[in-house]
């Protein structure tokens, strides 16, 4: 527990610095990012014998973070298409790979690279601070009352087969108290809560947390498959850059639903 505190101190710190400039500084710590996930990712497979083209993630994962800093997820997405055609052509040409291993690249690509792009997309919006600390917020909040409520009151196991750690009271515990706490906190970042829309919010609070969860479990459930603990090292206390974004992505496209349907 202290490890973990000391670790998030910092951590928060940084994350505060990006928000305030967001811009170019956000796209840069995006692209960071996502080549450290990369990097987590194919390690992680290649415990299933699974050898992707990682080369080919690095790249996307630059090119992914700069053209939807200057284009949006517009060209964004095309600009997916053609790197997975790229992999698929490649893997073609080079009797190392097999169909499992350009699968893998493929995977990679989307999740985590075009996820995290999601996020930045987010924050380059006109009102980018108040929808990327909903989707930072949100996972945060459900991660640390599930965290709590399930070490005081849980005794049984959500899917012990994916995180043994996990209860019914936590998952519980961090929904109810997402409902609760995101329209308050993004109060302070532009938001427009009020008691006329209360009902809004909390389904959003509910569905954000719902979707939080299901993020952290998948990331677990790859784990869990691959036979390793934690993504990496990288944060003392909380693992490697996946076991930290691993919500955050699922919350961050939950949100951008929201937002292209003009719920918020």
């Amino acid at each position: 527990m202290k490890t973990r505190i000391l670790t998030a101190i910092p951590l928060i710190a940084v994350v505060v610095v990006v928000l305030y400039f967001r811009g170019v500084v956000l796209a840069a710590t995006i692209a960071a990012i996502s080549c450290v996930a990369v990097f987590e990712m194919a390690k992680a497979l290649k415990e299933k014998e699974l050898n992707p083209l990682v080369w080919v993630c690095y790249i996307y994962a630059v090119a992914c973070a700069v053209f939807t800093y200057f284009f949006g997820l517009t060209y964004a997405l095309p600009l997916l298409m053609g790197f997975v055609v790229i992999a698929m052509s490649v893997s073609l040409l080079d009797s190392k790979f097999q169909v499992p291993d350009a699968l893998a690249t493929v995977g990679i690509l989307v999740y985590p690279v075009t996820f995290l792009s999601i996020l930045l997309a987010l924050g380059l919006k006109e009102k980018g601070l108040f929808y990327i600390v909903m989707a930072i917020g949100s996972s945060v909040i459900c991660d640390t009352f599930a965290y709590f409520t399930g070490m005081l009151f849980g005794k049984r196991k959500l899917c012990p087969e994916i995180s043994p750690h996990k209860t019914i009271a936590g998952a519980v515990g961090g929904t109810v108290m997402t409902m609760i706490l995101l329209p308050f906190v993004t109060l302070l970042f532009g938001g427009n809560f009020h008691l006329t829309n209360m009902l809004t919010w909390l389904c959003i609070g509910f569905i954000c947390a719902i979707f939080a969860q299901f993020g952290d479990l998948f990331a677990s459930f790859i784990k869990r498959w691959c036979g390793i603990k934690d993504y990496g090292k990288i944060f003392p206390g909380h693992g490697g850059v996946m076991d930290r974004v691993d919500s955050i992505m699922f919350t961050s496209v939950i949100i951008y639903i929201f937002v292209a349907v003009g719920v918020i």
